[in-house]
């Protein structure tokens, strides 16, 4: 079983939970490039042991940022948690091409 909870502004990013063969709930995300996908699986480098990713509730509107419900095996409690799906290497690339383009628009304005 399944359920979506959101979906980005432009329909290409969709999240919720599903049960897995365990009956266990975890977060999931859909996109028409990589199909369904179990959160706790596509991070997992990012989870202590025994932490969880339980549900993903709402997807910001361009589809980069998840918030949901998990489990923090370090404190033993449920928590919220937002999760930046744009790996760091690729948002460093971003944010220098931001850069170089801020700098090319000032050169311009000269």
């Amino acid at each position: 079983m399944s359920h979506a909870f959101d979906v980005s502004d432009d329909g290409q990013v969709i999240v919720g939970y599903a049960q897995n063969a365990d009956e266990e709930y975890r977060a999931i995300l859909w996109t028409p490039q990589r199909g369904l996908e179990n959160l706790n699986a596509r991070f997992a480098a990012l989870l202590a042991d025994g932490s969880i990713l339980w549900t993903a509730r709402a997807v910001s509107a361009d589809g980069r940022y998840i918030v949901g419900r998990g489990y923090n095996a370090a404190t033993g409690r449920f928590e919220a948690y937002l999760l930046d799906t744009v790996p760091e290497a690729q948002s460093l690339t971003l944010l220098i091409g931001l850069l170089l383009g801020l700098g090319g628009i000032r050169r311009y304005r000269v």
